[in-house]
């Protein structure tokens, strides 16, 4: 597994856990037995993981697959991934041949057409930033979950769901419950993206990030302005 980022960064090996010490201070973590691969020659998998994000204890990258190219985990900054939780890269199984079993493990085959059915479905996983996923979820490859998306615990998101931004979801598949935030809060603060910010800007502007933005609108947005200007 190839750990890459944005922003410069070291790697501390702990007994347990991989840190990545970025150059602005921050950190993100994440346990060592993350990546489970169900062949030790197919590992070409890459995690692309962002500043101040950590992935808890129990979660499980598991990764089925014959291809040779690249296969891409992205974590945005400031992502939060809850303990327990599954992401399924690539284990697809044919649903349009005479059975959905994998005959070629078994017996000699005429083509490799079945052992590369994974390249047939969207390959990577894509979590955005400032996003909170609840334990226990699920994510398959191919998803994709924007900036500031929260999934409830025991959440099941599918290889063709593109969850909306700051959207809060629950349930088998994932299913929409509410946004966070009124729709000109979000609007600004995916202009901001306070979460590509030095680390440097956000504590001098901590308070920002200590009040209830659902509490009086305009007074949301005044600040929001501001700091768009700042």
């Amino acid at each position: 597994m190839k750990i890459k980022s944005n922003s410069s960064f070291k790697i501390e090996l702990l007994n347990d856990k991989t840190k990545l010490l970025f150059d602005c201070g921050c950190q993100s973590t994440l346990y060592n037995d993350f990546l489970k691969a169900n062949d030790s020659k197919h590992q070409n998998i890459e995690l692309h993981i962002g500043k101040c994000s950590y992935i808890e204890d129990k979660c499980e990258l598991r990764y089925y697959s014959c291809a040779t190219s690249d296969y891409k985990f992205n974590v945005g900054n400031f992502t939060s991934i809850g303990n327990n939780c599954s992401f399924i890269m690539n284990g697809g199984h044919r649903v349009n041949y005479l059975s959905t079993h994998k005959f070629f493990r078994y017996f000699e085959m005429p083509s490799k057409e079945w052992e590369c059915v994974d390249e047939l479905e969207g390959k990577n996983i894509n979590i955005g930033s400032d996003v909170w996923i609840g334990a226990h979820s699920k994510v398959m490859s191919g998803a994709n979950i924007t900036d500031g998306v929260v999934l409830g615990t025991d959440t099941i998101v599918t290889s063709t769901q593109d969850l909306e931004p700051f959207g809060i979801y629950v349930g088998h598949p994932a299913r929409l419950v509410r946004f966070r935030y009124d729709e000109k809060i979000i609007e600004k603060i995916l202009l901001l993206k306070w979460w590509d910010k030095e680390l440097s800007w956000i504590k001098q502007n901590k308070e920002y990030f200590d009040f209830d933005l659902t509490k009086d609108l305009q007074r949301t947005l005044d600040k929001l302005d501001w700091l768009l200007e700042h």
